[in-house]
């Protein structure tokens, strides 16, 4: 993992520093390729607020009732 990523980094920033036509790769080209790793490959899950406002528009409809002889019969 650890290789990957830092060989990721260092393709993107030498890509950054060709297109800003320098020669070698400075601080800030590092700074921006881990900025876009860090934005592309970790996520952050939703704020607390979202998810319970997203889970009480889902629990508004009742689950529906369970018929008494609805499906597999098991005995007592």
């Amino acid at each position: 993992f650890t290789y990957r990523y830092v060989t990721s980094v260092l393709d993107d920033a030498r890509v950054f520093a060709n297109h800003a036509k320098k020669k070698t790769i400075d601080l800030d080209d590092v700074r921006l390729a881990v900025q876009m790793q860090l934005e592309k490959s970790f996520t952050s899950p939703p704020p607390r607020e979202v998810l319970l406002e997203l889970a009480r528009v889902k629990n508004v409809n009742p689950l529906p009732l369970i018929k008494p002889h609805c499906g597999l019969r098991l005995p007592p």
